[in-house]
């Protein structure tokens, strides 16, 4: 079973080392280029609570352990509108419904805070992701040539 939880600034350490192994797959990184190594600091800041952003992540709980992140995503959001970015989830725990709960969790984050749709972009050739996405009633309402804009109405 997954379990869901804000990250918290104590966890940057955790938080900057999934970012950097994320960031060295193509399908999380998408068009831009890969990034710098994230700093714990800047961990620390992008998963402070700010007032429009959030962030989750999913542990094993068979193997709960604050250290062993299965999967991260991140919110931010301004009136009505939420957009989901960073979705990633460690490749040893693919395919086994982290995804869908770090989505389904961060849908209900959207809600609490007023907002009506939650959007996301998303690169062609992801079609696991596209699946899983289109399963869970988000729509394809638009495209750039690279990639997809998906929407789902909350």
């Amino acid at each position: 079973m997954i379990v869901v939880k804000r990250r918290q600034t104590e966890h940057a350490i955790v938080y900057a080392s999934i970012r950097r192994q994320a960031n060295e797959d193509p399908r999380f990184r998408g068009r831009r280029e890969a990034e710098q190594p994230l700093s714990v600091e800047a961990a620390r800041r992008l998963i402070s609570h700010s007032p429009n952003s959030v962030v989750l992540g999913a542990f094993d709980q068979e193997v709960f352990d604050q250290e062993d992140l299965t999967g991260i995503v991140s919110m931010g959001w301004m009136g009505p509108s939420a957009t989901l970015f960073g979705l990633f989830v460690v490749p040893g725990y693919r395919r086994q419904g982290v995804a869908r709960a770090l989505i389904e969790t961060l849908s209900l984050e959207a809600t609490k805070v007023s907002c009506r749709n939650l959007k996301l972009d998303l690169l062609k050739q992801n079609k696991h992701a596209i699946t899983l996405y289109e399963s869970m009633g988000f729509r394809q309402v638009g495209t750039d040539g690279e990639g997809f804009q998906f929407d789902l109405l909350l």
